[in-house]
């Protein structure tokens, strides 16, 4: 195994709010336990300890009963020990002769990876469930039929982006969704096929699939 350790100063700075907005919070909420007493208890209540214990920061903040007041302070030997911890990410490769900076690539990419997963479970969209099949083949053609729908549409996706048209899979299969075909029948000589009007984005998703090429 290689390990390679990762820093990310914006991944500590959002690390350090939230968990700087956690203990606030608990405070809060001890404070608003502490405001509810109607007579002032003589030393740390139970409903207060029970808030503590059952906290994930409880470690991180004290609570004192001092000259009948409640005082509440900060663990600042855990929280820096905590703090050491953020933006910080310790990657596990099982190649030890790649190079750092590809598993870093790697591990960046994963999110390109659950989106699809996403896409495939999007019953608006790819819909692998329900699946409807039982026996094995079936189902390895279910699935096969499924990826191939994921890779057309991440092409598409990739050509409206490089032209300047970037939008979600969903959003752009709902635009082409909208064009209709229209078959108008005027008498048993007379039929004509047409294309529904196309708004702006749709005529230009037309031109980048070239589907002037589809005969109508």
């Amino acid at each position: 195994m290689k390990l390679v350790l990762t820093y990310n100063d914006k991944l500590y700075r959002k690390q350090e709010n939230s968990f700087n907005a956690s203990i606030e919070k608990l405070k809060n909420k001890i404070k608003q336990k502490w405001s509810e007493y109607k007579r002032t208890p003589k030393q740390v209540p139970k409903g207060i300890k029970n808030i503590l214990s059952e906290s994930y920061y409880k470690k991180y903040i004290g609570v004192e009963y001092i000259n009948n007041e409640l005082i509440i302070s900060e663990n600042n030997e855990e929280i820096d020990k905590k703090k050491k911890r953020f933006g910080k990410t310790l990657l596990f490769a099982s190649n030890p002769a790649q190079e750092n900076h590809k598993i870093i690539d790697l591990y960046h990419s994963k999110d390109k990876v659950e989106d699809g997963i996403k896409l495939l479970k999007d019953p608006y969209l790819i819909s692998w469930q329900p699946m409807r099949h039982w026996t094995d083949t079936k189902i390895r053609a279910f699935a096969f039929c499924n990826i191939m729908a994921l890779m057309i549409i991440r092409i598409m996706e990739y050509k409206a982006n490089i032209n300047e048209m970037k939008m979600s899979p969903k959003i752009l299969k709902q635009e082409l969704k909208d064009l209709k075909h229209i078959t108008l029948i005027y008498d048993e000589n007379k039929i004509q096929k047409k294309i529904s009007h196309k708004s702006t984005v749709q005529n230009r998703l037309w031109e980048i699939f070239n589907l002037d090429d589809i005969k109508i």
